[in-house]
């Protein structure tokens, strides 16, 4: 079965590689999973590729025991963007869960203590201190699983997902609704600042262990300890070295035509437009990628990069692009804000082919992903 038709993406990439040279001792490159799509065709590369045995990698030390600890740029850059409006929910990152077997709610508060004991990310807050931010981890916080009545999902959501406290954790709620047919729904949120889409799952595995009485598999390793190492090792001189050749003598940022004048302040304020394509368009799209070797955000991102340049009438711009920032072994289940944005190059040429764009973005997409230890405030120094 091909990996990039059967659930697998840009931001799990990196995880699989990473498993992959745990296994057998062979560092791959992004560019070797898009090429070798099929597991047959992953063990032929395998026996082609360099021994390069996982303890070439940076072991992760511990980090001293201190009052406080730094932030990483993701989370600095996160926190920035919470305080220009404190009272929205713009990095919130609430979860509905329908449990069709019910729930013992006094197991399941037990449950989220248990875990938010467990695990120093539940128990960080933020804090102003000597003018700058700085993420304190409490010893014990506490908890309570909230119950509340609602007419309607809608209702219950609104009422659930509310701004958080930076400086009081856990940055984490959860609450029982009772549906009006008798159905029960969890609600569950936790701020940006001490997670990702990524650590989600990670945090129900180990929930829904706990309830059941089991002892789930902590990570070794810590988001403070991450932090620590990358404030020490610095920026990736490899990773940067790639980012100030990739951005050279990039246009000036992409202007599209508004119906509207642009406000001079920034706002909050937006809108959703949902497209969904049909099944049979679906199937075309995910037959087109097989056939010539693409995953769909390629093919994707190769479409819309076309659309922005038609609409605008720039041949050269950026666009940004989301990655999972964990491409050491020791990150991928530890909880945190490791997903950051990096800047996607876009420069259809005139004359170009349709094959050739596409096997162009290909190329950019799998450089992107292996030398994705730059964050875009890092990059934005070069």
């Amino acid at each position: 079965s091909d990996y990039f038709l059967c659930g697998g993406d840009s931001l799990n990439a990196m995880d699989t590689l990473l498993r992959l040279e745990q296994a057998f001792g062979v560092r791959m490159k992004v560019a070797d999973l898009y090429l070798c799509r099929t597991a047959r065709r992953l063990t032929e590369r395998l026996g082609f590729s360099a021994p390069s045995l996982a303890s070439c990698r940076d072991v992760i030390p511990k980090a001293p025991d201190m009052d406080s600890y730094p932030l990483s740029p993701t989370q600095l850059s996160l926190y920035f963007e919470t305080q220009l409006d404190p009272e929205g929910l713009s990095y919130n990152m609430p979860g509905a869960f329908r449990l069709k077997n019910g729930v013992y709610p006094d197991r399941l508060g037990e449950a989220f203590r248990a875990l938010i004991q467990a695990e120093e990310s539940l128990r960080t807050g933020f804090v102003m201190e000597n003018g700058g931010v700085r993420q304190r981890i409490a010893k014990d916080v506490s908890f309570r699983l909230e119950r509340f009545q609602a007419d309607s999902f809608d209702k219950a959501a609104h009422i659930f997902v509310r701004p958080f406290d930076l400086t009081a954790p856990p940055l984490l709620r959860a609450a029982l609704w009772q549906e009006p047919d008798g159905g029960t729904v969890l609600f569950a949120d936790m701020h940006h600042l001490i997670s990702d889409g990524i650590s989600t799952p990670i945090l129900l595995r180990r929930l829904d262990a706990l309830y059941h009485g089991k002892t789930p598999s902590f990570s070794s390793v810590s988001y403070r300890d991450y932090v620590c190492w990358q404030e020490a090792k610095g920026p990736c001189e490899q990773a940067l070295s790639y980012w100030e050749s990739r951005l050279s003598g990039v246009s000036a940022p992409l202007e599209l035509p508004t119906d509207y004048p642009r406000q001079k302040g920034f706002s909050f304020s937006g809108g959703k437009l949902f497209l969904s394509l049909d099944a049979a368009l679906s199937a075309a799209c995910e037959s087109y990628c097989e056939k010539n070797e693409l995953s769909p955000y390629m093919l994707f991102m190769a479409a819309f990069g076309l659309l922005l340049s038609k609409i605008s009438g720039s041949s050269d711009f950026l666009v940004g692009t989301p990655v999972s920032g964990r491409s050491h072994e020791s990150l991928q289940n530890v909880l945190g804000a490791f997903i950051h944005t990096l800047p996607f190059r876009i420069s259809p040429g005139d004359g170009t082919t349709l094959r050739d764009w596409l096997m162009q973005i290909k190329t950019d997409v799998s450089d992107m992903l292996d030398h994705q230890d730059c964050t875009i405030e890092q990059l934005s120094s070069l």
